[in-house]
């Protein structure tokens, strides 16, 4: 392969998969290249094999015929053999030791059967160019594909006579004629012998049976053992994809969370009815100046924990808290035909465990935090955004004003828009407001909602929905 750039031409040479670079010959100025850049598309396989290559500067002639080659072939020897990556003592196993102290007449026991081997072409005109073919005789049908790594490692040999061969070439492409040869033999076990089988008859028959006992016990001991493990790591992997899915589910909503791990983003849906609820604490910047940031964070957590609880009880979805306020929205991500219901039946039973929370402050000599809670209802759009820290959100003019709601109304108090009111008229005691300016918005009308009708509540002060106000809303929902 030739590469053209703006300093010469490079001579790739690939393996015999073309999947690795063996060499890189680079022709440059003092080879005869003029300059500047080789021209895209301008090169040419003439008919005596010679190529032609067109620059900014002129035309360049490339014979392979006149290029300088090494006719010596290198010369090649095994230099180390290890047994295991290790260098026992080989008088055990070998006749003699040569020159180099690798083992002659090498005869191996059946379970010494990994080896490697070490091997060198010596190239004087381009030791960095040799390139080697090996095969092992008795193991391999061909030759391996031709590498410059300079050992190799044979293990799980069976039982047989091997040769290891190595043939080595130099930068031009000789290779050497004999190529070098490492012989050895792995003996069989002593079972598998002539003169055993011969000797034992019966005996080995009975030995034979036994050995192959011991081996599939060991051999069902290590799969009982390994299938233990899978097990184990089975049940580990299980539990903490459980774990995942639980801290993810805490994050997203199911379906949404479902859509990530299949797909990888979430498509942000419309809806047409929903309801959003907003809160914070009235004073919380003149009320937290009383605390250290550490207290601040553990007071807000008692609360946050308890509304948490409530929405699981109606079926809200929690988006997000900032600071002291605390958002969450109705009907989505799956829409509800009771939205409005269960956001107004959350507000009143929020005020309920604020009461309580801030009794428990008082008790312990703390000022009460005073909480105000607005709704709206309308049509918004929901899902997640970005590729880090996944949120759940939800957004539109249903969202802004339902915030508004939340801020121009009083503490303790739930303040709401028409557009809830549409939904849950029936089933609360609400005071008018009539018309509150609000920012950005102008004139709205508003209502308190102060309780539950007395038919529908399951305590005095109507905070809390008796058991048939919520067999009417699972009716509803079912419809």
């Amino acid at each position: 392969l030739w590469v053209g750039t703006d300093r010469g031409f490079n001579l790739l040479e690939l393996d015999e998969p073309q999947e690795e670079v063996i060499d890189i010959k680079y022709y440059g100025l003092e080879e005869g290249f003029p300059g500047i850049e080789a021209m895209p598309n301008a090169c040419m396989l003439d008919t005596d094999s010679s190529l032609w290559f067109g620059t900014t500067r002129g035309t360049i002639h490339f014979d392979p015929r006149k290029v300088l080659e090494d006719p010596i072939a290198p010369r090649t020897r095994v230099t180390d053999v290890t047994l295991f990556f290790e260098h026992p003592d080989w008088r055990l196993w070998s006749d003699t030791l040569n020159a180099d102290g690798l083992p002659l007449g090498l005869r191996l026991p059946y379970h010494k059967n990994h080896l490697s081997f070490t091997f060198t072409g010596l190239s004087l005109a381009y030791p960095e160019k040799v390139r080697f073919q090996f095969m092992l005789e008795g193991h391999d049908a061909d030759w391996s594909p031709i590498t410059k790594e300079d050992h190799v490692t044979f293990s799980g040999l069976e039982p047989g006579k091997y040769a290891f061969l190595v043939k080595a070439r130099n930068g031009s492409g000789v290779w050497n004629d004999e190529p070098a040869r490492f012989a050895f033999i792995i003996t069989p076990p002593f079972w598998e012998t002539l003169p055993f089988r011969l000797a034992g008859g019966g005996a080995l028959l009975l030995g034979l049976f036994g050995a192959q006992r011991l081996r599939d016990r060991r051999s069902r001991k290590a799969r009982e053992r390994l299938e233990r493990i899978v097990a184990t790591r089975t049940q580990e992997l299980t539990d903490e994809k459980h774990r995942s899915d639980t801290l993810l589910l805490n994050i997203l909503p199911e379906t949404t969370a479902a859509e990530l791990k299949e797909f990888g983003s979430a498509q942000a849906r419309s809806y047409a009815n929903c309801t959003v609820l907003f809160s914070d604490f009235q004073g919380f910047t003149v009320l937290s100046e009383q605390f250290e940031a550490t207290g601040i964070v553990t007071e807000l957590d008692r609360f946050f924990r308890a509304f948490d609880r409530i929405t699981d009880k109606f079926g809200t979805e929690k988006i997000k808290t900032i600071g002291d306020a605390y958002m969450c929205a109705s009907g989505v991500p799956e829409p509800s035909p009771t939205h409005a219901l269960d956001a107004v039946l959350m507000a009143l039973e929020m005020l309920s465990v604020v009461d309580n929370i801030n009794a428990l402050r008082e008790s312990e000599g703390h000022p009460a935090w005073p909480i105000r809670i607005g709704l709206n209802s309308g049509p918004l759009i929901a899902g997640v955004v970005g590729e880090k820290k996944f949120a759940y959100d939800v957004w539109g003019d249903t969202v802004n004003l339902a915030s508004r709601m939340e801020s121009s109304g009083a503490p303790g108090r739930v303040n709401v828009t028409g557009s809830v009111m549409t939904h849950v008229e029936a089933y609360v005691v609400c005071e008018p407001r009539g018309r509150v300016t609000i920012k950005g918005k102008g004139e709205v009308e508003s209502w308190f909602i102060d309780r539950l009708r007395p038919e529908y509540s399951a305590d005095e002060r109507g905070r809390s929905a008796n058991e048939h106000l919520m067999a009417l809303r699972n009716t509803l929902r079912t419809a």
